[in-house]
């Protein structure tokens, strides 16, 4: 029951977000405070003095929530006016002065303590370009247009189990910021030119050249390896972070590569629907394509179902087909987006306004940040790049996120989906 006439002191104990003030770091105490008292307690605040804390009195107080202006009325219904913060320096004052100065006002009904760690930013030194992971206005851009990467990386940063194939025009194999990240074939022993663990491609250690039919994974186009790098990017102080790729540690996702271009590259795609067999195969839950057909292909479509229902592994019973919508400006439907575990991503810009070249409709499932994507490319470097070639690795490394947090043997692909 709410009390009128006194002030309820509801300690909670968090250090600020923002803690660059002369004393360093600071914390706050959370109070409830009716508005007949509020004067009374901004006096006995002014009223601490130095040989009560040590040396300063409190930082500052200041409303939780700020006045709405036209929103005031409904908000005072609601006692939102009626909360404030005391923020202070623990080193120089102590939480006991500000609460004895109080008390005799108060009904202390709850003391807690909890902490609100500030979140430190990847110390990756192309960081701070990646606006598609956190926006500050860089590059013109509208603050906080992004997928939030630094509050979900406080939560998960990429599994090992959680396998992505990448189908698309190779990896630059020995990139700083995805060599640690490549699915490794357990089953196949490098180079000895046997099939040793009988599943019908020869040293297929980190995935197969559907093209050439053969384990050179090269990219000579950089399109793959931009596309990996917004997944599974190594944050490890080199370069750029990807969505799923982990830090320092012994985690992060790992890329299946499916090389599916010829050379010179980007004019055909070869073999698909044979690559998203092997991935489903050989234990990728998310298969990533950033590739347009031209008219409907029923042994793609025949893959993808084979896909959605027999790729697993012990983080997913089933999968997860993650398509680029194409960068035609058109509404035509896609032909994939025909299965319920296909996702179709069209490109949002820095601004979050859809991109006059990419394709939309009701058809579409999402947009995903794609315009001026810095990721890895050729050798060791890295490069800007846009189109929904981009936005799809943003849906299928968010995937790879929430099945790294949430996965376990029987996961539902429906409910990463939803």
């Amino acid at each position: 029951m709410r009390k009128s006439a006194i002030l309820i002191l509801l300690v909670i104990f968090s250090l600020a977000l923002t803690a660059t003030n002369l004393f360093g770091q600071t914390r706050e105490l959370v109070v409830r405070v009716v508005d007949e008292k509020l004067s009374a307690v901004v006096d006995s605040l002014a009223k601490i003095r130095p040989s009560d804390v040590g040396r300063e009195s409190a930082i500052k107080f200041e409303r939780v929530f700020r006045h709405a202006g036209k929103h005031e009325a409904k908000h005072r219904k609601y006692g939102l006016h009626e909360w404030y913060r005391i923020i202070y320096a623990p080193h120089v004052i102590d939480k006991t002065a500000i609460i004895r100065k109080l008390r005799p006002m108060v009904d202390l009904i709850e003391e807690s303590e909890f902490q609100v760690q500030s979140l430190p930013l990847p110390a990756d030194s192309l960081f701070d370009q990646q606006w598609n992971f956190r926006n500050v206005g860089q590059m013109r851009g509208t603050p906080k247009a992004d997928i939030d990467l630094v509050n979900a990386h406080r939560l998960e940063k990429g599994k090992r189990e959680v396998v992505v194939s990448v189908h698309d025009s190779g990896i630059d194999l020995l990139h700083p910021d995805l060599k640690n990240n490549l699915w490794i074939n357990s089953g196949e022993i490098p180079d000895n030119h046997v099939d040793d663990d009988d599943n019908g491609y020869v040293d297929d250690v980190h995935g197969w050249n559907f093209v050439e039919k053969n384990n050179d994974l090269q990219d000579t186009d950089g399109h793959g390896t931009h596309v990996s790098g917004v997944i599974a990017a190594k944050a490890d102080e080199i370069g750029m972070i990807g969505i799923a790729g982990g830090d320092h540690q012994d985690n992060g996702v790992r890329i299946m590569v499916c090389r599916l271009d010829d050379d010179p590259p980007g004019l055909h795609i070869i073999n698909p629907e044979e690559s998203i067999i092997y991935a489903a195969d050989n234990g990728a839950i998310i298969s990533q394509n950033s590739w347009n057909s031209f008219g409907i292909s029923y042994t793609v479509k025949a893959a993808i179902a084979y896909f959605s229902a027999e790729a697993r592994n012990s983080m997913m019973d089933g999968g997860v087909v993650v398509f680029s919508a194409g960068n035609n400006g058109s509404m035509e439907p896609r032909f994939e987006n025909d299965h319920p575990r296909v996702i179709m991503a069209g490109n949002i810009d820095h601004n979050n306004k859809i991109h006059p070249y990419s394709n939309f409709g009701p058809w579409l499932d999402l947009c995903a940040p794609g315009t001026d994507i810095l990721s890895a490319h050729l050798f060791g470097s890295w490069k800007n790049m846009s189109g929904t070639s981009m936005a799809a690795p943003h849906v299928s490394g968010v995937g790879a996120l929430v099945a790294s947090r949430f996965g376990y043997p029987t996961f539902s692909p429906h409910t990463l989906i939803k």
